[in-house]
């Protein structure tokens, strides 16, 4: 089974195809890795930012709750009730005062207590301290914390903060502060106050990270309880231990979650420690650390990335589609020439040498069809010389057995023909009835019309005479008119028959004498006009003139005979002109039967053996014409113009 061959335009397109999909494959592949990472990058650095800007806001928010909290511990008025200073409207006063501070605080406040330094509770502002024990003491830890005298976070006094919850009864968000009360920096604790917030501002700050349509902040306990989310209640869930681990660290960062506890897998995170829970003591927060970590689909956080390698991709696929259409138009562009190519060198090899291509498309193709050109223009060349040489080899097969034959005929013919004239002139001469004008000119008549077959039978002779310098020519001198008289006058019968008349015309006043070969001349005469009788239409006219010219030459005046005969039949063909008097030529394309092809050779050989011309063109109206021109009088041959061509 032969195997099937592809076009070189269905290899040019997919070529193009490849050339245009590779590129773009390999360019939407690494467009999606580079764009992943800095995608990455980018999400990841600027999730980072903002887990660190929010556990800092949730930090000061703490910070500001410890530094109230002190604020109120160094108050006159605490430390005068504390002392046991106080009067009979002591308990009032520092009601008093804790309630303004409550009212100036606004709805952060839950409720304020203040102890002794055994821990009993001196003083209340707000609602009722839940929190306390059956004899009204403070936790142990909040006054053990503030006797051990250690300093705070800040360098200054000594703070406890405790758990942080969410109350899902009263919607509160509580958080214990417990600092110490002092005389001065130095000395130690004369008792506490711990104030209970309502820190709904950590949950605002989370609540208010938004991030697209799914992205948001999370705060987690170091057990993974989230603390704050806005898609979970607080407490309520928790995160898994990788995820954990992941985010549990001391220094800000961000990275890849498998798993970021609210659906999504491989999501970019940023995390951040909330730093003031990891440098107070291990029994703050409720002994646990908190971290903030923001998160997003993936489905949204990748979505950038997704709309470039779609935009890369259509753009790909518009790119490819143009450069196959391209590739298309291209490659009929390049096949087009090249099957014309196909094609032209086929008909040249079938022998169709006049094809030619027409190819423009200024390249190497347009040269090769150049080369096509020109090599066949080589072998037409070639040819015509094979043929003109096979002509050639005919026409010298054809004259040598025209020489043969020539003498043959002219042993046979000639005698026979010799005889008839003899004996025509002897009855001429011989009988008394030839007195007679009449029967004279009969006589007269056929004696002439002998001599001209004769003349015919030894031109046939003179035809293999390849060269008309060797026609031997007999000169005398004659009256053309004469000689043009008896030409029309031996055919007149032919002219009756066809019903063609022949019309004279002398343009000259005298009687013209011309030297020649009178016998040869007339015969050109003879087959001119047997020539134009073949080609005449029945009812025409042939018309034939003749008059002389002058024409210097050298230092001499040629005096010249300007012959013309024409007829009104089809004419001759444009590309006979120049070969109707080769030898043995004949065209047949009028539908009129040819002669043989010798006729107007032989005029030619003649006219040129007397220094002269002959030649051939077409009328306007119609029918053809010939010209004759040549010396009145032996002379050498000279070089004169053609009043008929002017």
């Amino acid at each position: 089974m032969a195997k099937k061959r592809r076009s070189i335009q269905q290899k040019i397109v997919i070529a193009l195809l490849v050339v245009g999909f590779l590129p773009g494959f390999v360019g939407v592949f690494f467009t999606y890795l580079s764009g992943t990472k800095a995608l990455k990058d980018s999400i990841g650095a600027n999730f980072q930012t903002i887990a660190i800007e929010t556990s800092e806001k949730i930090d000061l928010i703490i910070q500001e709750k410890i530094r109230n909290a002190r604020t109120l511990a160094i108050s006159p008025p605490i430390i005068a009730a504390v002392k046991g200073e106080r009067n009979r409207q002591g308990d009032s006063v520092l009601l008093n005062y804790l309630q303004r501070f409550q009212r100036e605080q606004g709805e952060n406040i839950i409720s304020i207590a203040v102890a002794d330094e055994k821990g009993h509770t001196i003083g209340t502002a707000g609602r009722p301290l839940s929190t306390q024990g059956p004899d009204k003491r403070f936790p142990d830890n909040t006054i053990r914390n503030g006797r051990n005298g250690r300093n705070g976070s800040d360098g200054k006094e000594p703070a406890f903060v405790g758990g942080f919850h969410f109350d899902t009864a009263l919607q509160e968000y509580p958080l214990w502060v417990s600092v110490p009360i002092k005389e001065d920096q130095n000395a130690g604790g004369i008792g506490n106050i711990m104030v209970l917030y309502n820190v709904k501002e950590v949950f605002e700050v989370i609540n208010n990270i938004r991030i697209g349509k799914t992205g948001h902040a999370n705060l987690v306990a170091s057990d993974g309880t989230l603390l704050a989310c806005p898609l979970f209640p607080p407490g309520t869930h928790t995160i898994n231990d990788r995820l954990l681990r992941q985010i549990a660290m001391p220094q800000p960062g961000w990275g890849v979650a498998h798993d970021d506890a609210h659906g999504g897998k491989d999501s970019i995170i940023g995390f951040s420690p909330v730093k003031i829970t990891l440098q107070m003591g291990k029994e703050n927060f409720g002994g646990q650390k908190w971290y903030l970590f923001i998160r997003q689909l993936p489905k949204e956080t990748y979505a950038p990335i997704y709309v470039l390698l779609w935009r890369v991709s259509i753009l790909g696929f518009t790119i490819v589609g143009i450069l196959s259409l391209l590739g298309y138009f291209l490659a009929r562009r390049i096949v087009g020439p090249v099957r014309m190519l196909s094609e032209g060198a086929k008909l040249i090899g079938q022998g169709h040498l006049d094809h030619h291509l027409k190819i423009t498309t200024g390249d190497e193709i347009e040269e090769l069809a150049g080369i096509f050109n020109q090599m066949a223009r080589d072998l037409e060349k070639r040819f015509q010389e094979i043929r003109l040489e096979k002509q050639r080899l005919l026409n010298s097969e054809r004259l040598s057995a025209l020489s043969q034959f020539s003498s043959t005929f002219a042993h046979d013919l000639r005698n026979p023909i010799i005889a008839v004239k003899k004996t025509i002139e002897m009855l001429k001469d011989s009988y008394p009835f030839s007195q007679d004008d009449t029967i004279k000119g009969i006589y007269c008549d056929l004696i002439s019309t002998c001599g001209l077959l004769l003349g015919l039978v030894n031109d046939v002779l003179d035809v293999h005479q390849v060269s008309y310098r060797d026609l031997p020519l007999l000169y005398s001198s004659f009256s053309l008119k004469q000689a043009l008289e008896e030409v029309i006058r031996l055919l007149h019968i032919e002219a009756e028959d066809k019903k063609v008349h022949v019309d004279m015309i002398e343009e000259s006043e005298d009687d013209v004498q011309m030297e020649g070969d009178r016998r040869r001349i007339q015969r050109v005469f003879i087959n001119l006009l047997s020539n134009a009788l073949r080609y005449s239409p029945a009812m025409s006219t042939i018309r034939i003139s003749f008059k002389t010219s002058s024409a210097p030459v050298s230092s001499e005046t040629n005096h010249l005979l300007q012959f013309k005969i024409e007829d009104e039949g089809p004419g001759i063909p444009p590309e006979d002109l120049s070969k109707i008097f080769d030898l043995f030529y004949n065209s047949d394309k009028s539908g009129i039967k040819p002669g043989t092809g010798l006729g107007l050779y032989f005029c030619k050989v003649v006219v040129e053996a007397h220094d002269g011309r002959i030649w051939a063109g077409n009328r306007t109206n119609g029918g053809a014409a010939f010209f004759v021109e040549m010396p009145l009088v032996r002379r050498e041959k000279d070089a004169y113009q053609d009043s008929y061509s002017r």
